[in-house]
């Protein structure tokens, strides 16, 4: 008659597996969900004038420019952590973390790369964007600009936190497995 929680754990287990399989093809492996990261421009560009963002996408492609970023903005470690966070559990949820199935959720981590890069660029053209019109055009000194432009990331880009989470995310297998297919 009942159902036993061996049975109902396995089956959850099943709902995480194919669902963590069902985010890592719609999003990790998806070419358009990483070129859907760039629309970010458009919630930056309201707070961020053109020519600033554009000289600050070019320095994104620079080295040490993530690495400058993150020394100087909390916001930008706090984006940076949570999505990671976020991908790592999801696939600790869907596949496991040790033995084989850790591997393998250590592999499929790895193809949210792209939309993390693309990501990543948008925030950081936008911080040293902000950063460098409020100096420039806002007569901000350099700590003030820096504390604006952290401001500007954080009303612009998605936080990964509660709030910013699709439904996928923040629902139990059954919702999440539905709201993936």
């Amino acid at each position: 008659n009942g159902t036993s929680l061996e049975e109902i754990t396995g089956i959850q287990q099943g709902m995480a597996w194919a669902r963590g399989t069902a985010s890592v093809m719609a999003m990790g492996v998806s070419t358009s969900t990483s070129a859907m990261q760039w629309f970010g421009i458009i919630t930056a560009l309201d707070a961020v004038p053109m020519k600033y963002w554009m000289a600050n996408l070019r320095r994104g492609f620079e080295p040490g420019a993530w690495e400058q970023a993150n020394e100087e903005s909390g916001e930008i470690r706090n984006l940076t952590e949570n999505f990671d966070r976020d991908v790592r559990l999801l696939a600790d949820q869907a596949f496991g973390k040790s033995g084989f199935k850790g591997k393998r959720a250590r592999f499929n981590q790895k193809l949210f790369l792209p939309m993390a890069y693309a990501q990543k660029m948008v925030n950081v053209a936008t911080y040293f964007g902000a950063k460098e019109h409020a100096m420039a055009e806002l007569g901000k000194s350099e700590e003030e600009a820096r504390v604006y432009a952290e401001a500007i990331v954080r009303q612009t880009q998605s936080a990964g936190g509660a709030k910013d989470m699709a439904a996928i995310q923040r629902g139990g297998e059954g919702v999440s497995l539905a709201q993936a297919c």
